[in-house]
């Protein structure tokens, strides 16, 4: 019981000597992360010849629009963005 006391007072005091002793220590926290914009809108073109319409609402984690647009080669082909996407700003 003796030495549980004398372990406790000396832990005790090295404690109040640590936090009242006028050193400083140096503290840095770095840390990495990905910056993604609110809404997104991505044609991608496959190996098939399609293109993938894809919008995503980054904020809400879901895909708004997704459209598959297939054409063979040789065809006219005029691309119109959906009116919800004319005003993204």
């Amino acid at each position: 019981m003796k030495n549980a006391l004398v372990v406790f007072a000396f832990s005790a005091v090295l404690v109040l000597v640590i936090m009242f002793s006028p050193v400083e220590f140096e503290f840095k926290v770095s840390s990495m992360g990905k910056v993604f914009p609110v809404r997104e809108l991505n044609l991608i073109r496959s190996q098939d010849d399609k293109i993938v319409m894809v919008a995503r609402d980054n904020l809400a984690g879901v895909v708004t629009y997704y459209q598959v647009i297939n054409f063979e080669r040789r065809d006219a082909v005029k691309l119109t963005f959906p009116r919800q996407f004319k005003n993204w700003g």
